[in-house]
């Protein structure tokens, strides 16, 4: 006897441009370091902010709160071997001020102002601006035989995995996270009437 179960699954895109939707930023004003202001964007947010497009550009740009202030980003220089995000996006964008980035083996990791980017070294204290992660929400239909219990978290665990695995398999190798919604009933799955 087939059973057609109704999934929901949050995807919380990392990189939501290859979505076709506009990235979503939070300027934080508090001092640190790059690597604590990153380790507190992927705590509270997503990731230090990514800057793809001439939009998030000027997003980034109209959160900082006055032109003498700038703020970490994220971006950069893997040991270096050339500017990365510290989302491992792809994005090739680079707003440099003039003269910029101007500081060698010093000057490691990078803030924007509203003139445009700066390298500066990675334990200098700035406030910051985070990523925050955009929300998208998947029905999947999936038909089961019903000899497994599809609300079984073992299960669960499984199927996410191998819908991971099918992402990845096709190309779609962005970060993102997938997880369960819960029914008001507590249980993930449901039957399909009709």
């Amino acid at each position: 006897m087939d059973k057609t179960g109704l999934v929901i699954v949050l995807l919380l895109a990392l990189l939501p441009h290859s979505l076709g939707v506009s990235r979503k930023y939070q300027y934080v004003n508090l001092l640190m370091t790059w690597t604590d202001a990153q380790s507190y964007c992927r705590e509270n947010f997503a990731d230090l902010a990514t800057i793809e497009t001439v939009d998030d550009w000027a997003s980034v740009r109209n959160l900082i709160p006055s032109t003498d202030i700038a703020a970490l980003i994220g971006l950069y220089n893997n040991n270096l071997k050339g500017w990365k995000w510290s989302d491992h996006s792809k994005a090739s964008l680079r707003m440099w001020s003039a003269g910029e980035p101007n500081g060698g083996t010093r000057e490691l990791c990078a803030v924007s102002s509203v003139q445009g980017w700066h390298d500066i070294a990675c334990d200098r204290k700035f406030p910051f601006i985070c990523s925050v992660p955009i929300t998208r929400l998947l029905k999947v239909e999936l038909k089961s035989d019903g000899s497994v219990d599809l609300n079984d978290p073992s299960v669960q665990e499984t199927l996410l995995n191998q819908m991971k695995k099918h992402m990845g398999d096709h190309g779609i190798d962005q970060l993102f996270r997938l997880r369960w919604r819960k029914e008001p009933n507590g249980n993930i799955f449901s039957l399909k009437t009709g």
